[in-house]
């Protein structure tokens, strides 16, 4: 699921999904999916004041303009409902607000949204598991809007409120945003902890924090962990382009035996198919004195055409198959 598609879901479950009415006045908005196993018991009571069924009423016309695809109605609807803003309280101005980002959201514009969330967390008091799940879901938009510095600051507001274990995650969103700003080491400390904390329950992290955690370590020139990360993407995920990946960081790190073993491996369960990876694995073995092997590979890419019939490859084959007599 894509960055976009899951924080869509994080608003909808705020906007929409969990509007339960006591008797006829009192609204509970359901918390964002990120934050579904936050008890609310671990959190202190927080006195906020009710929805009011009026008001419930416009936002819920507004909501149905926008399902239907009627922006600008919607729009309309929520900007009468604005008109009586100085008579609104915190909550309700909160809901209001929050239904103008889900909207601007959905029709991808951003900044609008950006604007509007904002102001849901800015009306106090509102229920905590309602400011919580906003604040996320500002960090998330931050960060897929490229405004990574907003993105770690809304984590840390999130933070600030949270009783419990801060799920992995938020530590990736982090990690995410520490990345992009080039904060490498800060990154590490971030993605490490997601990923060990997923492990330590006996569960598989996601392949793409790993991918985040080997690119971090690309940068903080820590070859030996990438090449650990790698190992790991090898085994859980078993993809032709980290077997390639994996030999090549043997050769950066100089286990080039390692490197023509990894390569052998690869090339025997049929990852090894495109014209630049044949010619490398040619290359290996004519380094490690094995010119014959090579030879026959550099012959037959050649004659199916995965290899061009050009100066380079030619005379490539003809000393390969001299040391190979």
């Amino acid at each position: 699921m894509s960055m976009k598609q899951t924080l869509s879901k994080s608003l909808l479950s705020l906007a929409v999904a969990g509007l339960l009415f006591t008797g006829a006045s009192s609204l509970v908005a359901a918390p964002a999916v990120a934050q579904e196993e936050q008890k609310a018991s671990e959190r202190p009571t927080r006195r906020t004041p009710a929805l009011r069924s009026k008001v419930y009423e416009q936002l819920a016309r507004a909501q149905e303009q926008a399902d239907a695809g009627n922006i600008a109605e919607a729009v309309d609807i929520l900007d009468v409902v604005q008109d009586k803003a100085s008579s609104m309280n915190s909550y309700e101005l909160a809901m209001m607000y929050n239904f103008y980002g889900f909207i601007y959201y959905n029709d991808e514009q951003y900044d609008k949204a950006l604007e509007n969330f904002a102001k849901v967390v800015a009306q106090q008091p509102i229920p905590e598991s309602f400011e919580m799940s906003t604040l996320f879901s500002l960090a998330q938009l931050h960060l897929m809007q490229g405004n990574y510095s907003q993105s770690i600051e809304y984590l840390e507001r999130w933070e600030a409120l949270n009783t419990g274990k801060i799920p992995p995650k938020n530590l990736v969103i982090k990690a995410q945003a520490y990345y992009q700003n080039k904060q490498y080491a800060e990154a590490s400390e971030f993605i490490n902890q997601a990923i060990k904390g997923h492990e330590d329950e006996g569960m598989i992290p996601d392949e793409g924090w790993l991918i985040l955690q080997r690119a971090i370590y690309y940068e903080l020139k820590q070859p030996e962990k990438v090449k650990d990360v790698l190992v790991k993407m090898v085994k859980l995920f078993n993809e032709p382009k980290y077997w390639i990946q994996l030999a090549g960081m043997y050769g950066e790190l100089g286990e080039e035996k390692t490197q023509l073993a990894i390569m052998e491996a690869a090339y025997q369960q049929g990852y090894v198919t495109n014209g630049g990876d044949i010619f490398n694995l040619a290359q290996l073995y004519y380094y490690h004195k094995a010119p014959y092997k090579g030879a026959r590979l550099m012959e037959q890419a050649l004659n199916d055409g995965v290899l061009e019939k050009n100066l380079r490859n030619l005379k490539f084959l003809g000393q390969s198959w001299t040391l190979a007599k």
